[in-house]
């Protein structure tokens, strides 16, 4: 038969590879004579003429200075992969925070440099920092809605949680409701973003952040929008974070479009919009001095 069309068994492809390696060497500490990969194929294989070469042999030496080697290499293999954890956790942190949409100057931001002068502001602090802590345990809780006059801390209470959020790993999506509309109505005719990618960045997982909610009276077309969104996470269980000036019904008002030509007022959008945020929501209400 020809040797080229000869059977080969798969224990021989299998020793193949080792047939022109040393089958032994030598501890680089104490000289004693050690198994190499080629050595160890030949001592598994019965048949192998070689295997009186190997046999009784060890793969590894038990010398006091192979050991503390041995130790030393697994100390540093450990190293090298808390290095590389740590390196994967900074970028995606870093992922996050890009992706979060919140200014730079906030991520020293967090729960823990939120003044508590008041008993107020101590209660504002423990429904937030509980509110995180839910979040965080993924037992999906109710959104938070944040009201006060201006300059009463709302917005920086939001982003000390949103940034203490990101920091534990979790996805937040930082805007205000005259920048979502900006978004959405920037996509239309855009080759880059379509306006159903926009509204996925607002409706998808993690948590929502809309600051001033009610700031600029918006339009029909802007109210159908904004209760696109929030009905979109309400439906799906996903929080959101709102801030406004206003509460009840001073928020119907504001959200409610100015009358048409006949002088009717159609408040039906911004009362589901409200609805909704009561529906959903635990509360904070900020009152006493301005911050600023």
């Amino acid at each position: 038969m020809d040797r080229f069309n000869e059977p080969i068994s798969a224990a021989k492809l299998l020793r193949e590879p080792f047939a022109r390696e040393p089958l032994t060497c030598e501890c680089p500490h104490c000289g004693r004579k050690l198994l190499t990969m080629a050595g160890a194929w030949v001592q598994c294989d019965e048949e192998d003429p070689r295997r009186t070469i190997v046999e009784g042999l060890e793969r590894a030496c038990s010398c006091e200075a192979a050991r503390v080697a041995a130790e030393d290499e697994k100390r540093a293999q450990r190293a090298a992969e808390e290095l590389a954890r740590k390196e994967r956790e900074a970028l995606r942190l870093e992922q996050l925070w890009g992706a979060s949409g919140m200014p730079r100057g906030w991520r020293e931001r967090g729960l823990a440099s939120w003044v508590r002068e008041t008993a107020a502001q101590e209660e504002a602090y423990q429904t937030a920092r509980g509110y995180g802590q839910a979040l965080r345990a993924k037992l999906l809780p109710r959104s938070l809605f944040i009201a006060g006059d201006i300059g009463t801390g709302k917005t920086f209470l939001a982003s000390c949680l949103a940034a203490d959020l990101v920091r534990c790993g979790y996805r937040v999506q930082w805007c205000n409701a005259s920048g979502v509309l900006r978004d959405i109505r920037e996509s239309f005719g855009n080759s880059r973003v379509s306006e159903s990618e926009v509204l996925r960045r607002f409706t998808g997982p993690g948590t929502l952040v809309l600051d001033d909610l009610g700031k600029e009276r918006p339009t029909e077309w802007a109210l159908e929008q904004l209760f696109c969104i929030l009905n979109e996470r309400y439906d799906r269980q996903r929080p959101v974070i709102v801030t406004t000036n206003y509460g009840g019904e001073d928020l119907v008002r504001r959200l409610t479009p100015r009358p048409d030509a006949t002088g009717w007022v159609d408040d039906t959008t911004a009362r589901a919009i409200v609805d909704r945020l009561r529906a959903m929501s635990n509360v904070i209400k900020l009152e006493g001095r301005s911050w600023r």
